[in-house]
């Protein structure tokens, strides 16, 4: 598991990095202000505990990734079921669209050691709202003996539901602010498309919605 720690913060930097320029935002007054809110609220927003889920783990992103992206907040988990043994890596950023939406696991994460697996798929997330949320899940095969199966969920938000859009630039590039989801867990072969990351996303994305971090960019729309 230490080993995806590091690739997943390599495919961040390298995913801003090849952008360069491109994806560099100059903040005015009033968007710092609206992002600098939005990260105030992100601990309050996202408990340690809920459900089965136990934060096992609270970890620090690189520094030179931070840089990269411009976040003003994040954070950084490694939560354990509690009945399963089930284990997801969580990262939530609060930051400009610019650099958020640069990065897409299955243009970054393929490597040497981990190769994409089939094509990237778009879920569904029924909550208690009228409107789903959208997720998309890249998988990720090592190429090493144990094969080990990795599974990445992301999504962004910009003050409603949570959206996947085919092209993010352009759909949420003119957003005063974002909010950045990604779940990743190992899963072994075989395993039903309704699995346990899934299942932490749902409890997880019904929190946030009734959380004070789901107003965050509403004024700046």
């Amino acid at each position: 598991m230490q080993r995806f720690w590091f690739y997943f913060g390599l495919a961040l930097i390298v995913a801003v990095t090849a952008g360069g320029k491109a994806v560099c935002v100059r903040l005015d007054r009033s968007q710092s202000a609206i992002l600098m809110d939005a990260a105030s609220r992100l601990k309050s927003s996202v408990p340690l505990e809920f459900g089965q889920w136990r934060c096992e783990k609270d970890e620090q992103l690189n520094s030179r990734v931070l840089e990269q992206l411009q976040c003003t907040g994040y954070i950084h988990r490694r939560y354990v079921h509690s009945g399963g043994g089930w284990t997801v890596e969580m990262t939530l950023l609060v930051g400009p669209p610019g650099p958020l939406v640069a990065h897409r696991p299955e243009f970054c994460l393929t490597s040497r050691e981990w190769q994409s697996v089939g094509t990237n798929k778009k879920l569904r997330l029924k909550g208690d709202g009228t409107a789903s949320d959208e997720f998309f899940r890249s998988d990720f095969e090592a190429q090493t003996v144990s094969g080990e199966h990795l599974r990445i969920y992301y999504s962004w938000n910009r003050g409603g539901r949570w959206e996947a859009p085919e092209s993010p630039r352009i759909a949420l590039g003119g957003a005063a602010g974002l909010l950045k989801l990604q779940a990743s867990t190992v899963l072994p072969s075989g395993t039903p498309d309704d699995d346990p990351p899934l299942e932490f996303l749902r409890e997880l994305t019904a929190l946030l919605h009734k959380s004070p971090l789901s107003h965050a960019f509403r004024q700046g729309e």
